[in-house]
């Protein structure tokens, strides 16, 4: 027993192309959710980046072989079964049947395929390589998915150790704590600083950690809606790059992303303003994304791109003058793409700096913390032992 989807004009026609197959149905029905209209209300299944990055990648290879497109778009439909990126490639494939240009299709589904994505389309239909910009497409995103599991991981580390040793201090000073220095009640006088300083800590901590709670949540509530502005947002954004390694890390992270794809853009056709306009949405920090802007209005006056990008310095001057030189000598696609190749490279070393650097002072700091409750539990006990004795 199988069971799967196929695309169909009929129940007829399905039938005939699962017994060309070798393939006898035993029941047929349409999904409901492929009908016109209401696909776009019922899909809430969210469906992966390595899925689409999967789906370019096949499209480009059948297309290659010489397979029209909708007969391309059919046959990974059939491949996928019942998963949400099959039943969007069906309503894709009719909508390409009834007359649609193929990148008007895919401009109906803005989550899967953003606007990069769609004017690449476009200018591969226009130019007849559709093709090679699906197999650049794929490359461009499993490029940016690997460079984002890499910066992921070197940031997982360091927060998951900081959130366990967050609960850890909690439980100890909450719960632990209180019940071994309740032996030095009658001590307060003559107890040595650092074990007054715990008992404060954790009498401040044990009693009031309700309204502790309410002021952390109440701080994390307001900083959310004050990043949600557009003021917020440029203050976070700006925040961010000044943090050391995480900052820098960020910034060639973007700059990676903004060299690809304006490279992509431009081999593609797509006008030079035109391609800043999209990249300045691609691009994620909204700091790099003014400065993408003023690079658009200074082309538009006559200027050149290297420019703009100086005037803010906030761009890696490496990349500033590799764009520079590629405008001159007209070769800016290439030396965009060298640009992101060359950040990417970056991106990993200092990840795995971010990684080797934080780890150590992670375990330093709770190393100190723990030190600091252990000094202060033994030295009145040390002080009680030297007076009996």
């Amino acid at each position: 027993m199988k069971t799967g989807i196929i695309d169909a004009d009929s129940a007829a026609q399905a039938s005939a192309k699962l017994k060309s197959k070798g393939l006898f149905p035993f029941e047929l029905s349409q999904d409901s959710e492929l009908t016109s209209g209401k696909s776009k209300k019922v899909r809430r299944k969210k469906v992966k980046k390595s899925e689409v990055n999967a789906f370019t990648r096949q499209l480009s290879t059948l297309i290659s072989s010489g397979m029209h497109i909708t007969e391309s778009l059919a046959a990974l439909a059939e491949q996928g079964g019942h998963s949400e990126l099959s039943k969007i490639i069906v309503d894709i494939k009719e909508k390409v049947s009834s007359g649609s240009p193929f990148s008007e299709a895919l401009a109906d589904f803005p989550r899967l395929f953003s606007t990069t994505y769609v004017n690449l389309v476009k200018a591969g239909e226009t130019g007849g390589g559709l093709d090679e910009i699906m197999e650049e497409l794929a490359e461009l995103g499993e490029k940016q998915e690997a460079i984002k599991s890499k910066v992921t991981a070197a940031l997982a580390y360091p927060i998951i150790m900081t959130l366990i040793g967050v609960v850890v201090m909690a439980i100890l000073f909450t719960l632990v704590i209180p019940q071994i220095i309740s032996i030095f009640d009658n001590m307060s006088e003559s107890l040595p600083l650092p074990t007054r300083l715990l008992i404060s800590t954790t009498n401040f901590i044990h009693g009031y950690w309700v309204y502790q709670l309410i002021v952390i949540g109440l701080t994390f509530f307001a900083a959310y809606r004050f990043y949600k502005t557009k003021k917020g947002k440029y203050f976070f954004d700006e925040l961010l790059l000044k943090i050391p390694f995480v900052g820098d890390m960020i910034l060639k992270v973007e700059v990676s992303r903004f060299a690809r794809t304006l490279s992509l853009l431009l081999n593609g056709g797509v006008p030079v303003t035109k391609a800043l306009d999209i990249v300045k949405d691609v691009v994620k920090n909204s700091i790099l994304s003014d400065i993408i802007v003023a690079a658009k209005k200074n082309i538009s006056e006559g200027g050149d791109i290297a420019s703009a990008l100086k005037a803010r310095a906030v761009f890696p001057p490496v990349a500033i003058h590799m764009i520079s030189v590629g405008e001159k000598g007209g070769r800016l696609e290439q030396m965009l793409l060298n640009v992101a190749n060359s950040f990417d490279r970056d991106v990993e070393s200092v990840a795995g700096a971010l990684t080797s650097i934080l780890e150590p002072v992670l375990i330093v700091a709770m190393g100190l913390v723990v030190g600091f409750i252990a000094l202060a539990v033994l030295l009145p006990i040390f002080e009680m032992n030297l007076m009996v004795g």
